[in-house]
């Protein structure tokens, strides 16, 4: 979870620099999505954007860019090229493993706030975590837990978020986020 203001504020300077580009190709781009994806591709990613426009922007465009050629350049040993599906299943496992790793890492006090709000993705899948037992951070002493409401609270959790059929981590948070196969990197089936 980042800082409401400096969220915020890269939002806004990316959204700002998306637009001034694509406004100055617009003849080149004519509403084609990969026309405008091949001339982001063309832009020169080796100089550092600081040396270009100084600390001010806070824009994540260019390292958006960046990332973008690293990944296209990609090729597993032994191979001549990588197929798009092969890409998109290794951004979808490091995406989830910075998800597990930045749940782990925020306290409750930020995931409260933002359940003031409706909650961001991060809290909800920190308390999926905790639910299914996965974080050590949020353990809670017995002796703490009101008996009565514990059903209460689990049914409202299991409406909520369908309760995961594995016990993998990476898995389940396959499966709440709709990007499994419903397959199971423990080849246990999750249909």
């Amino acid at each position: 979870m980042l800082p409401k203001g400096i969220g915020e504020i890269r939002y806004r300077d990316t959204c700002e620099e998306a637009i001034r580009f694509f406004k100055r190709r617009k003849e080149v781009i004519e509403n084609h999505i990969d026309k405008a994806c091949y001339e982001l591709l063309l832009v020169e990613t080796e100089i550092s954007l600081e040396e270009v426009k100084g600390d001010k922007c806070k824009s994540v465009l260019f390292y958006g860019n960046r990332l973008a050629k690293q990944l296209q350049a990609l090729k597993p040993e032994g191979q001549s090229n990588w197929g798009c599906d092969e890409k998109w299943e290794m951004i979808n496992k490091v995406w989830v493993e910075l998800l597990a790793y930045a749940v782990v890492h925020c306290g409750w006090k930020e995931h409260a706030q933002q359940l003031k709000r409706g909650g961001e993705l991060l809290t909800h899948v920190c308390l999926l975590m905790a639910h299914l037992g996965l974080s050590d951070q949020y353990q809670i002493q017995k002796q703490f837990i009101h008996q009565p409401n514990r059903p209460f609270f689990e049914a409202l959790f299991l409406k909520a978020y369908k309760k995961p059929r594995s016990d993998c981590l990476l898995c389940s948070l396959r499966c709440l986020l709709c990007i499994s196969d419903r397959s199971c990197c423990c080849n246990k089936d999750l249909s």
